[in-house]
């Protein structure tokens, strides 16, 4: 299982595969969706390297909340978060913070769970971070795709 929060290691271990400027133009190589519901945390989902703190994109959401927290590693706090599903496309303001050991910076947002790119995403697996005009995709695979629709299931009251 991913261990979800530790940054430090986080920006450490991705900090060069990602550059200082931004997201990669394609799908990070070995990385997949990972989906956890823990009592008094509630519902996270994460894409990232399996077994491993080095997280990409999360999203996480208290049980009938309606609302979905995300945090996506490098990006700008101008240009927030941007995420793309089947032709929908959100654009989320947020704030960024700098890991102060590794000096890698995450952006978080907290958005509606029935976004128009989150919807699809849950219906569909698809996704796409779009940071700084570059695109990749983080589209869910296989059995990934349930998890993706339990998370969204969680989230949604």
């Amino acid at each position: 299982m991913f261990r979800l929060f530790s940054f430090s290691i986080l920006f450490a271990m991705l900090g060069m595969a990602l550059g200082s400027c931004a997201t990669p133009p394609a799908g990070v190589g070995g990385f997949a969706w990972n989906y956890q519901q823990n009592d008094g945390e509630g519902a996270k989902l994460a894409y990232g390297a399996p077994q491993s703190d080095a997280v990409l994109l999360m999203m996480s959401c208290a049980p009938d909340s309606n609302r979905v927290q995300v945090s996506m590693l490098g990006g700008s706090e101008r240009e927030g978060v941007v995420l793309a599903s089947n032709g929908a496309r959100d654009s989320f303001g947020g704030q960024a913070q700098t890991d102060p050991m590794s000096g890698g910076q995450v952006v978080q947002v907290e958005v509606p769970a029935n976004a128009p790119s989150l919807t699809q995403f849950a219906r569909t697996g698809e996704l796409t971070l779009i940071d700084r005009g570059r695109s990749v995709q983080l589209s869910a695979q296989g059995g990934e795709k349930a998890g993706v629709s339990r998370f969204f299931a969680d989230c949604r009251a």
